[in-house]
């Protein structure tokens, strides 16, 4: 609801969720909430078909797939050895097998956000549309997860320890009658600033009171040690030297 308001008042364009499976989805339809705009989930070709109907459903919906995991997780067994990638790469010799899954989720319409720290990769990564996988081995790579164990299909829960789409069964959203649509929560939190500002301002006023406090007394201390009482008017040359 804050994202929403957020949207409301111009500051936010879009609103994406990650990881949210049709029960998510579903979740927030059902709460009157305006569907996100991007899905961000594992995607590449091991968990495709399992995730048809999930992408079947986003796509009914006018949501955008991100996908995430497009190069298998850097897994050298899937990314770099595995045998299908070495035989679409006979085909397409210009391009590396990085280059084959981009492209791969590209004709699906996925977004793509492939990760790399080196210069080298991250241009390799862009030269993407000057090729086009066939039909043929779009299939081909569509079916990889078939020839698959279903355990070592999904890379995020062998990477995690838990399938986040999958095991985030139990949905609960709360209290979904007092917000939206007329959500405030920034300007109270807006307000809450300001009085911790204020409540700020105020301390820091007391610390200097204390500390003035504290060089009275000393004043007073050194009058009373040099028998002078406090009513007695002293010279600019005493101040000086002291």
């Amino acid at each position: 609801d804050a994202l929403l308001y957020l949207q409301s008042k111009g500051f936010v364009k879009s609103i994406g969720v990650s990881n949210f499976g049709i029960p998510h989805l579903e979740a927030l339809k059902r709460a009157g909430r305006p569907l996100p705009a991007v899905n961000q989930i594992e995607m590449h070709p091991l968990v495709y078909k399992y995730r048809l109907p999930l992408i079947e459903y986003c796509q009914r919906h006018n949501i955008w797939i991100q996908a995430y995991g497009s190069l298998m997780h850097g897994y050298p067994e899937w990314l770099s050895s595995a045998p299908l990638l070495a035989e679409l790469q006979q085909r397409y010799q210009k391009k590396t097998n990085a280059q084959i899954l981009l492209r791969w989720a590209l004709q699906h319409d996925f977004l793509i956000i492939p990760k790399s720290s080196k210069p080298a990769r991250i241009l390799e990564n862009s030269r993407l549309f000057d090729f086009e996988l066939s039909k043929e081995d779009m299939n081909k790579l569509d079916d990889w997860g078939d020839s698959v164990d279903e355990e070592e299909r999904n890379l995020y829960e062998k990477d995690w320890g838990w399938n986040p789409i999958d095991d985030a069964t139990k949905i609960h959203l709360g209290d979904t009658s007092s917000y939206w649509p007329h959500y405030e929560g920034v300007t109270w939190a807006e307000d809450d600033y300001e009085e911790d500002e204020e409540e700020e301002d105020e301390e820091e006023e007391e610390e200097e009171e204390e500390e003035e406090d504290k060089d009275v007394v000393c004043v007073l201390d050194e009058d009373l040690l040099e028998g002078r009482s406090f009513e007695e008017e002293e010279s600019p040359e005493e101040r000086e030297a002291r």
